[in-house]
């Protein structure tokens, strides 16, 4: 189930207006903060680069590793998707329940930390627990997959056993394009 995992991989390129687009963000900026325009070369030296083609230059290598970054991403989500739906596992509705209960944890402390008062935050916990209850259960069973999968292949078990395993799925999955 894990073997041969087919995976569609596309590398987006980068496009010129990408990076216009922050080059304009970062001159309205600087506009705001000075009350006046500045000349291209001069944002790039506000920018800490010797000249505009550098900050384009540095400018696309960070477009570029944010691609890279999405790109892995997406192709983890396919795997991970697939075997979601492929491989049947039975949970420990106890266990699926604390893992709930953190998820809906965290996530209540980040309204919190967000500005959001306790109160009107466990206003919505049920809601936050219905919401979440499938991204638990999700959770719960893809750890039951991979762990599953280690032991299958003799690995052993530690705190990056999701990074391992995808590892070995992904040097064993079938890419195109």
């Amino acid at each position: 189930v894990y073997k041969g995992i087919k995976i569609k991989e596309k590398i987006e390129p980068i496009k010129e207006i990408e990076i216009e687009k922050i080059i304009t963000n970062l001159k309205d900026g600087i506009k705001r903060t000075l009350n006046k325009d500045l000349a291209d070369d001069d944002i790039a030296k506000w920018a800490s680069y010797a000249n505009a083609n550098a900050l384009r230059e540095a400018i696309k290598a960070q477009l570029h590793i944010e691609k890279i970054r999405e790109r892995r991403q997406k192709i983890d989500n396919q795997i991970k998707q697939h075997l979601l739906k492929n491989v049947k596992v039975d949970l420990p509705a106890e266990e699926v329940k604390r893992h709930l209960s953190d998820v809906v944890d965290r996530q209540m402390y980040s309204l919190q930390q967000r500005g959001t008062s306790k109160e009107d935050v466990e206003k919505y916990r049920k809601d936050l627990e219905e919401k979440l209850k499938d991204v638990a259960t999700d959770e719960v069973k893809l750890f039951y997959i991979l762990e599953a999968i280690a032991k299958q292949e003799g690995i052993k078990i530690d705190n990056n056993l999701g990074e391992v395993i995808l590892g070995l799925i992904l040097s064993q999955a079938q890419y195109s394009s």
